[in-house]
């Protein structure tokens, strides 16, 4: 039962490796337009949202990308905040295919595969200390 248990953390955390890489050359591969700022506002998410990002800060940014209005929640940058608070002018890069989709946005996708990946390592390497201590 251990080994089919053991057998089974490794498929998954070889699948979630393969997964990682795969979203990392597709996330690298985008091409992103800069666009300006046009309002920017701190909002706290409390539905639809899982308990990782709870504690994570957002802001959600409108912007104008080919004469359509834009926005999208992004995770809260201070420099971006700042630059668009003291200096009047900020600039995110969006995706020009699905202009809703902002750089960082994104990056909260990533975190989450990263959490994902770690915590499935830890459950496969507690596994395999339990069976290696049980033999």
């Amino acid at each position: 039962m251990t080994i089919l248990l053991a057998s089974i953390s490794a498929m998954v955390l070889l699948s979630s490796c393969i997964y990682y890489l795969w979203y990392r050359r597709h996330f690298k591969k985008r091409v992103w337009r800069s666009v300006k700022v046009q309002s920017l506002n701190r909002v706290i998410r409390y539905k639809g949202l899982s308990l990782e990002l709870l504690s994570e800060p957002n802001m959600i940014a409108s912007y104008e990308f080919e004469g359509a209005k834009c926005s999208c929640i992004m995770t809260f940058q201070e420099p971006l905040w700042r630059d668009f608070y003291e200096r009047g002018n900020a600039w995110i890069f969006i995706d020009p295919k699905n202009p809703t989709q902002c750089l960082h946005n994104s990056e909260n996708r990533y975190k989450f595969i990263k959490l994902w990946l770690l915590s499935f390592s830890a459950i496969a390497l507690c596994q395999i200390t339990v069976f290696t201590i049980s033999s």
